[in-house]
């Protein structure tokens, strides 16, 4: 795409799923390539994860928060509520307690809330739509949610 001029952003770029997002993508693809892709992902950093990224960061040396980080620390408080209100570590206990679980705003999740429906999906549930900027991919969508403005060449 780069040698047809179409690439960085020049032609809107979506790929789906977090390996095009992942740190190691940049031992593949340089950051001036991967300018401007966006990827659809389940989960990602966004606003108000500022303090859990800077954590991430310092505690691990990771260079961002990827959908598996975000995405399993936000399961541990889900079934640490799970665990709390079924009074003991038992399976069939969890469980009901997950189906009625009724948590409120989700915290670590896109949109919706930390309940799910008869299915076992969450209740209202988003996605992250993030974006490759200066050689780190940012949540640009949902808007609420976005650490960056998404990226449209005009020309």
């Amino acid at each position: 795409m780069n040698e047809f001029g179409i690439g960085q952003g020049r032609l809107p770029t979506i790929s789906f799923g977090i390996a095009i997002a992942e740190p190691d993508m940049l031992q593949t693809v340089s950051a001036e390539l991967l300018q401007g892709v966006l990827t659809c992902v389940a989960s990602w950093a966004t606003k108000g994860h500022e303090a859990l990224i800077a954590e991430l960061k310092t505690r691990y040396k990771e260079p961002w928060m990827t959908q598996n980080a975000i995405s399993t620390y936000g399961d541990m408080w889900v079934i640490k509520d799970a665990l709390e209100k079924a009074g003991k570590a038992d399976r069939i206990a969890v469980a009901d307690a997950l189906h009625a679980l009724d948590a409120g705003p989700s915290k670590y999740y896109p949109l919706g809330e930390i309940k799910f429906d008869e299915k076992g999906r969450r209740v209202g549930a988003g996605m992250t739509v993030v974006q490759w900027q200066s050689g780190v991919p940012v949540t640009v969508f949902p808007p609420e949610l976005a650490l960056a403005q998404p990226l449209w060449v005009k020309s």
